[in-house]
């Protein structure tokens, strides 16, 4: 072999050593901080490794939807016969039933619409049902009390469905479940199933449905900015909350999810953080080691509690690492769903119900639970609902009578909804030009145009919206990576000078 031959020879295989050492360092080490989160790296893993090991979920509160939300959402790798095996078993049981889950619980539908939608299914025909169907009678809806409205909120967002309509009964829209959740409101701030105190889950749940609208209504965020306060001040001081004075996993898991939804930090936010443990840490606590979670503090396994902690866990990651939000499905892209590209996002009247009085500067509504079912299983599916599809529609400023006669003004007077790829400009015009304002964002493809507001803003305590580019997570494995990557190159060099040596010896 000529000196020639053997230099090419030496420099290929230099080469292709170089390529093959970095690609496989840099897989390892990509692998090992997927979820950016080294806290939670080890739990979350064998959580998951927990709830694909029992079994192929069936249609149940526990042991069904919430496990498919988790692994979809999170990335878990199944296999193909998990999620088909899955389906069947919800076709199955809707045709053994008829199409008719529960007569009381509406939730039933929500909880299936999301997590069929998390895997790519068309929930408008499940074994010849359309699931969608069972949240258009409002009246049907709110019988379960406000678990009812929050959750159909949630389903119906989750895939921006359109609400069918309905003949004869009392057509749900996303207004009137909002309008139902804000009336519901306790007086001091956040949600309960019953009584004036209120409880971290439906607070948290609550604020979650709220959250697609808090930048396009006033009244939606004063709302949900008492409720964060109501949530911080109801926190113990060992990072936890309680549900009848017990400290609860499942609280927990709300209120991670719901701030991970808000684009809040539940790890390193200081409203979050008492006496140096945060929402994470306090999540933690209820692990058993290679078993799962206790719904109490040094309890028993809890599936539930097991598997919202999983599912808050997949919130918290998605939040950090840039993705939507674990209930904002518009990322997905399976062909058996046909997402809406225009939606409309509907303006939030000042109702009044019987003895409650509604003022939009200074909130005094009164907790409103119609047909509370307080006996049901507190923690439930979290539906949202996102407006319905149109090519250019602008919801007018709309002017309601409260029980005293007086008219009230809804606080925005229009919001323009156009296609972003189809304008270059947008501009909105309020009815007093010496108060109007230019307020135009792109979200989610989306060109919103919104008018400014004639009504005064009162004071409320601001939510700091941690952005995932700017997470000291996503900073230290940026540093991580480039670190790796430096020495990849030098380990590489290394391994091709000893080859090389060898070769002329």
């Amino acid at each position: 072999m000529t000196d020639i031959s053997i230099k090419e020879s030496r420099r290929l295989l230099s080469i292709v050593l170089v390529v093959i050492v970095s690609v496989l360092i840099i897989c390892l080490s990509t692998g090992n901080t997927s979820t950016l989160n080294t806290k939670t790296d080890a739990v979350y893993a064998e959580t998951g490794n927990i709830l694909y090991n029992a079994g192929v979920p069936k249609l149940s509160s526990t042991g069904g939807e919430w496990v498919i939300i988790g692994m979809s959402r999170g990335g878990y790798n199944t296999g193909d016969s998990y999620y088909k095996d899955y389906y069947e078993n919800v076709v199955n049981k809707l045709t053994e039933k008829n199409g008719v889950l529960s007569k009381r619980k509406n939730t039933e539908y929500s909880r299936v619409i999301i997590s069929l939608t998390s895997i790519g299914k068309d929930v408008r025909n499940v074994g010849g049902y359309n699931l969608l169907e069972n949240l258009a009678d409002f009246d049907k809806v709110k019988l379960q009390g406000i678990n009812g409205p929050i959750w159909a909120l949630i389903a119906l967002d989750c895939g921006g469905y359109e609400i069918p309509k309905t003949e004869g009964l009392s057509q749900t829209t996303r207004e009137k479940l909002i309008e139902y959740i804000l009336n519901s409101e306790i007086k001091t701030g956040g949600w309960a199933l019953g009584g004036s105190v209120p409880e971290a889950d439906v607070t948290s749940m609550a604020i979650t449905s709220l959250a697609k609208y808090y930048t396009y209504s006033e009244d939606v965020r004063q709302a949900v900015d008492r409720g964060v306060e109501t949530l911080s001040k109801i926190q113990n001081q060992k990072g936890c909350f309680t549900y009848n004075k017990v400290e609860s996993c499942e609280s927990v898991a709300q209120a991670v999810t719901c701030l991970s939804t808000l684009g809040i930090d539940a790890d390193k936010d200081k409203k979050f953080i008492k006496n140096s443990k945060s929402l994470i840490d306090s999540l933690l606590d209820f692990y058993i080691e290679g078993i799962g979670f206790a719904h109490t503090k040094g309890g028993v396994f809890s599936q539930l509690a097991t598997e919202q902690a999983y599912y808050s866990i997949v919130a918290y990651n998605r939040f950090i690492q840039g993705k939507t939000s674990l209930f904002d499905m518009t990322d997905i892209t399976a062909p058996e769903v046909t997402l809406p590209t225009v939606f409309t996002i509907p303006t939030v009247p000042n109702v009044t119900t019987a003895g409650t009085t509604v003022s939009s500067t200074a909130k005094t509504r009164e907790s409103v639970l119609e047909h509370s079912d307080t006996a049901e299983t507190k923690v439930n599916i979290s539906e949202e609902t996102l407006p319905e599809s149109s090519e250019n529609k602008t919801i007018e400023k709309k002017s309601v009578s409260t029980a005293g006669g007086n008219t009230k003004n809804t606080g925005i007077e229009s919001i323009n909804v156009i296609k972003a790829n189809n304008i270059t400009e947008s501009t909105s015009k309020a009815t007093d030009a010496s108060t109007a304002e230019k307020n135009s964002t792109v979200k989610d493809g989306l060109h919103y145009t919104k008018a400014a507001t004639t009504q005064p803003t009162t004071a409320t305590s601001e939510i700091t919206k941690e952005k995932p580019e700017t997470n000291d997570n996503n900073i230290l494995t940026i540093v991580a990576g480039s670190i790796t990557g430096i020495m990849v190159i030098i380990l590489a060099v290394l391994i091709t000078i000893i080859i090389k040596r060898k070769i002329k010896k």
